[in-house]
């Protein structure tokens, strides 16, 4: 058998081969990009608003972006028309507010300025820079450049093909290195413990698997380091994400060490079990250092360490399979393979069952959170998202094959080990779209926030007649950006209705007396349909209507009314939302499928075509997760 077929060293090796392949093709057609990086913590609005003239100089400038800021190494740089500098490194994180830098400009007088900001997010390290301009005085409305910030969806944006091979390849295999550790424990206990085949190898695939994390990590967090305004070895040592970087390096090398000790002194068993919990660590830590630690909320983070947990576990029973599959030769190793496949494949099953389906549950929960939008394919990073759900499919499909086939010697695909190369291909193309989608910037922190209409909704100013239909009648929506007290953007999209001259917003503050205050809207570069004014300030604990006026030649075409509050941290009143928030949708199914589980094996149920004690154990193990997490996420969903 051995003569006619490849072996599997040489079909992993094919296999790791194909990834780095991958990787170099990813980049080479990314191809240069721009030298400003428009991703991650993102400008959403300022005071002095992007392209806004105010009457009087401003005492304070204040910018608020899409994730908490690093404070160390975010601020900005205050000029003049004529290009000469007022004031550099200007700025701090305000109390309270991770996500706004406020700065004290100089005495300013009349004209137009420009800001030149710098920032790195603290959630996932990543480094961010752009400009906006305001005018002060007797400056011609309208006559200043308009940038409406944030590109959420991008991936890799600025970054030119060697920096997106180091960014994903690091990412890739930091990442890669702590979920094999963990994921080998799980399965040197629940798979070859029981079917005899524990070695001290697994031992030392942890160790190798730690120390490439941990070597990863550093080389990672010095290529973040490496763009300009920042200093990599400072960029460890001062940033929340280096910080978290460092200590991946230091769980991977405490775990070494410790492993070495206890294996010498214990034995196999609990040096395995330092190994998984040092990558059980440092999973904690990459989900610490990632988008989701941006919510401000332990759900989210709690999902990522499982999803990449139980994904580690996959991945590591594979790797093992692989092993087995390959750790004889001969016509009597090849009976003993033959024995050891049918030993360990149906135990393997029943783990890696309950590991997908955490997997996906946690993955949709996860890209609900990150992208706001479950069905519309806009961006770069929803492409990518799509890819990795389709390569998750074809592992599956193949996983399920060597499910049915339980270890024989079927063919199906070429049989049991094109199938693990297959399997192994797979998965390492689905870690590289995992790091991308890591690199890139999710769009949903940067959306606008849509308000409900007051209905009915009046158009073209006729509400004695009721609402005017046709071609000439648009209906203008309204979004606020970031939808928080403080600077806010306001957006208005044209729906159903033909090209205008001018929108305008009609602004009055409910609990106040006050005037109506009407703000201009200017039309989004490139975006027709979409109309933004910056600069407007909403105090907390307001009630506002805004109506919005669209029209054409003098004629008004369109016409929605919008009344909302907003509170200390958000919109408490007005806002557009499904009935049920479909992350609490996907938390209560996640809850249900780990509930139902739980009574199944506790009644003495087991998965089909696996071994009936590993099934039991995997579903207990897989439901008490499940069921924890979803509490998490319910709490942490109503903590918001």
């Amino acid at each position: 058998m051995a003569g006619r077929t490849p072996s599997v060293a040489r079909r992993l090796l094919g296999a790791v081969a194909s990834a780095v392949a991958l990787l170099a093709v990813q980049a080479a057609l990314a191809g240069p990009a721009g030298l400003v990086v428009r991703a991650h913590s993102q400008l959403l609005s300022s005071t002095p608003g992007s392209g806004s003239v105010v009457a009087t100089p401003p005492d304070r400038l204040v910018l608020v972006f899409s994730e908490p800021i690093d404070p160390a190494h975010t601020s900005l740089d205050l000029l003049d028309s004529s290009g000469r500098l007022l004031g550099t490194g200007l700025g701090s994180v305000a109390p309270g507010s991770p996500t706004v830098l406020t700065a004290t400009p100089p005495t300013l007088g009349g004209g137009s300025y420009t800001i030149n900001w710098r920032a790195l997010s603290a959630s996932d390290g990543h480094s961010t820079s752009g400009s906006l301009s305001f005018g002060v005085g007797a400056v011609a409305a309208g006559s200043l450049p308009l940038d409406v910030g944030g590109t959420g969806g991008d991936l890799h944006a600025g970054h030119d093909a060697g920096q997106i091979l180091v960014e994903v390849q690091g990412r890739t295999v930091a990442d890669t290195g702590f979920m094999l550790a963990f994921g080998l424990l799980v399965v040197g206990l629940g798979v070859l413990a029981p079917a005899g085949l524990l070695r001290r190898g697994l031992v030392t695939a942890q160790l190798v698997a730690l120390a490439t994390g941990g070597i990863s990590a550093i080389v990672l967090g010095l290529a973040a380091g490496s763009v300009p305004g920042l200093d990599p070895i400072g960029f460890l040592f001062s940033s929340q994400s280096g910080a978290l970087l460092l200590a991946r390096a230091a769980t991977a090398l405490a775990g070494i060490v410790v492993a070495v000790v206890v294996l010498r002194a214990v034995g196999v068993r609990a040096a395995a079990i330092v190994g998984g919990l040092a990558g059980a660590i440092g999973i904690a830590l990459i989900a610490l250092g990632g988008h989701a630690a941006a919510s401000g909320s332990v759900g989210p983070v709690a999902d990522i360490a499982v999803h990449v947990g139980a994904a580690g576990v996959w991945i590591a029973g594979v790797v093992a399979l692989a092993w087995v599959a390959g750790r004889s030769a001969g016509p009597s190793g090849g009976r003993s393979r033959a024995r050891d496949l049918r030993a360990a494949v149906p135990r393997f099953s029943a783990v890696a069952l309950v590991s997908v389906a955490l997997v996906v549950g946690t993955g949709v929960y996860s890209a609900w959170l990150q992208t706001g939008d479950l069905t519309t394919v806009d961006s770069q990073y929803a492409v990518a998202l799509i890819a990795k759900v389709l390569l998750v499919g074809v592992a599956l499909v193949v996983g399920a094959l060597n499910l049915l086939g339980r270890g024989r010697g079927d063919r199906r695909l070429g049989g049991f080990e094109r199938r693990i190369a297959i399997e192994v291909v797979t998965l390492a193309a689905v870690l590289v779209a995992t790091a991308n989608l890591a690199s890139g910037s999710p769009p949903g922190s940067e959306r606008p926030v849509e308000l409900e209409a007051v209905p009915p909704v009046e158009l073209a100013g006729v509400a004695s007649a009721g609402p005017r239909t046709g071609a000439d009648a648009t209906r203008p929506g309204l979004a606020l950006k970031p939808g928080r007290p403080g600077p806010n953007a306001w957006w208005s999209t044209l729906e159903g209705g033909p090209n205008v001259d001018a929108v305008e917003l009609r602004l009055e503050r409910l609990d106040q007396s006050g005037s109506e205050n009407v703000v201009p809207l200017r039309a989004v570069p490139g975006q027709s349909a979409t109309w933004v004014a910056t600069g407007g300030v909403l105090p907390a604990n307001s009630r506002w209507d805004a109506t919005v006026v669209a029209t054409r030649a003098g004629a008004e075409v369109g016409r929605t009314e919008y009344r909302f509050a907003i509170g200390a941290s958000g919109i408490t009143d007005g806002r557009a939302a499904l009935p049920i928030d479909p992350a609490l949708v996907l938390a209560a199914a996640l809850a249900v499928a780990a509930l139902l589980g739980l009574a199944f094996a506790l009644a003495g149920g087991t998965l089909p075509g696996v071994d009936r004690v590993a099934g039991r154990q995997a579903l207990i193990g897989g439901g008490v997760v499940g069921a924890t997490l979803a509490i998490v996420l319910v709490v942490g969903t109503y903590a918001r």
